[in-house]
């Protein structure tokens, strides 16, 4: 880090993280900052070392850099996020508690979403809480259970512990036993003339009618309070939306585009000639094509390039124009170290080599155009091209001439338009896959999930069938129901 930032950093007085406290208290200890460290720096093409590494710069590019920052203006409650490096005026962090939600839509109309959906529901369940504070109480009453007892922990709780076996003539094993019924809830015996006794297990627990009163009441409050904020939320995003000013407001997505449609140009007098009256100016046209092969190769060639880098003496890089003979330079032999942190070098050599020739081979060809962005100059801009070719599907044919894109083979083709997600959230990788694909994905994604659901059901069933009330039961009481069962049939007798 730059000395004349460190010192712009210095001017004023800053907020220390705890981070930062507890580091520099540390640091007066040889065993956490040692003295005999130093680094080598390349200033000017010129290699320098004996500077020891300065745990205030390193914090001040954390703090001021990385971590986002705030200024609060005279006089307004609300904080405004600060650029990254911001000298021009004293900043500070966010306050943990004081700031306000629409806030924190400067980190994204998401994040204020989020964060607004956790203070309502939190609001909302404390107040069905507070109306379900009758039903708590009559819970841990002896109304509910009885002379029965029960751990302090679950009283409020609708755990009923106070059970018995009742005579059940009508009853069958396959009533009982089957899942996801409870198998201890059944049991029979044997009368002395070989007739079958069927016993169930029920609650002996009284619920008031008051009790379900309250819980409809309360489930009333819970449904009208979602749908309220439901309704809010809507309004809420359109006004972050509104006070966020990103490419998205500018911008248009087109997910349809001819697959030969590469020139911008050609978007660009799409566009302004088809709305020469209102004035509209395509300022970027950003055009997406499918070439997730060619992208990853070059991602991993990177990887390995910075594999070998991180190998090398601070300020030193690999030549990646010669490799044949520097990587034999810089890296002389694979001493056990670097075997031990798994590095080889000849592996990585050839890796790129592989890596390198694929590249080339993917260069020279010919990618299908999958998603087109266009940003205009002003909202007014975007709004008027949304409006007059956004189009349901039904409709499509009905749609002026005028409006058609016309592809290099002549073909002219209805665009699907529509305001597209923010830059950070979109998966710039998948652009390409069609919605037969993601749909695919999707579907199996959801099967998995559910056969995970559905064998945990069954493990936990199978747990319970071999555990019995080990597991499952805060108190073991089917001991003593099975005894009763016992002693009721031969009294029976």
């Amino acid at each position: 880090m730059s000395e004349s930032l460190s010192d712009t950093f210095h001017d004023y007085d800053p907020i220390k993280t705890k981070g930062r406290l507890f580091s520099e208290y540390l640091s007066k200890y040889s065993w956490y900052c040692s003295e005999n460290v130093i680094t080598k720096q390349t200033r000017n093409g010129e290699s320098t070392s004996g500077q020891k590494p300065n745990l205030d710069e390193g914090w001040n590019f954390f703090e001021h850099i990385i971590l986002p920052r705030c200024y609060q203006l005279d006089g307004d409650p609300s904080f405004r996020k600060a650029e990254p490096g911001e000298t021009g005026r004293a900043t500070t962090f966010y306050p943990l508690i004081k700031t306000p939600v629409k806030d924190l839509a400067d980190f994204g109309v998401g994040v204020g979403m989020y964060f607004n959906a956790l203070k309502s529901f939190a609001i909302i369940l404390l107040l069905a809480g507070l109306i379900s504070i009758a039903n708590i109480s009559y819970l841990r009453s002896d109304d509910y259970m009885g002379d029965d007892f029960l751990a302090p922990h679950l009283k409020g709780s609708a755990i009923c512990t106070n059970t018995s076996f009742e005579l059940c003539p009508n009853c069958t094993s396959d009533d009982w036993n089957t899942f996801p019924v409870a198998k201890d809830r059944y049991g029979n015996t044997t009368k002395e003339d070989g007739s079958q006794l069927n016993f169930i297990l029920v609650n002996n627990c009284r619920m008031s009618n008051m009790f379900g009163k309250i819980s409809y009441i309360t489930m009333v409050f819970v449904f009208f309070s979602i749908s309220l904020y439901i309704y809010w939320e809507f309004k809420t995003a359109v006004a972050f939306d509104v006070a966020q000013q990103t490419a998205t407001d500018y911008s248009i997505k087109i997910a349809n585009p001819p697959k030969d449609a590469k020139d911008p140009e050609k978007w660009k007098h799409f566009f302004e000639s088809n709305f020469k009256d209102e004035d509209v100016h395509v300022k970027v046209c950003t055009i997406a094509v499918d070439n997730e092969e060619l992208i990853y190769a070059l991602m991993d060639r990177r990887k390995l390039l910075q594999t070998l880098n991180d190998k090398l003496p601070l300020g030193e890089s690999v030549d990646e124009t010669n490799l044949d003979t520097i990587l034999d330079q810089q890296f002389p032999d694979e001493s056990s170290y670097f075997k031990l942190m798994l590095f080889n070098k000849t592996k990585i050599y050839k890796t790129l080599k592989r890596l390198e020739e694929e590249i080339k081979e993917l260069s020279e060809k010919t990618f299908d155009v999958t998603t087109v962005f266009i940003t205009f100059d002003t909202e007014e801009n975007q709004r008027e091209v949304l409006d007059k070719m956004s189009v349901p599907r039904c409709n499509k044919k009905n749609i002026d001439e005028s409006y058609r894109f016309e592809a290099i083979d002549g073909e002219k083709k209805v665009l699907e338009i529509s305001e597209p997600d923010e830059p950070s959230s979109i998966r710039w990788n998948d652009l390409d896959e069609s919605l037969k694909y993601r749909l695919f994905l999707l579907t199996m994604t959801t099967i998995v999930f559910f056969a995970i659901i559905t064998l945990a059901i069954f493990v936990i069933n199978y747990a319970k069938t071999i555990g019995g009330s080990v597991f499952f039961s805060p108190y073991h009481h089917h001991t003593k129901f099975t005894y009763t069962i016992y002693c009721e049939a031969t009294d029976f007798v």
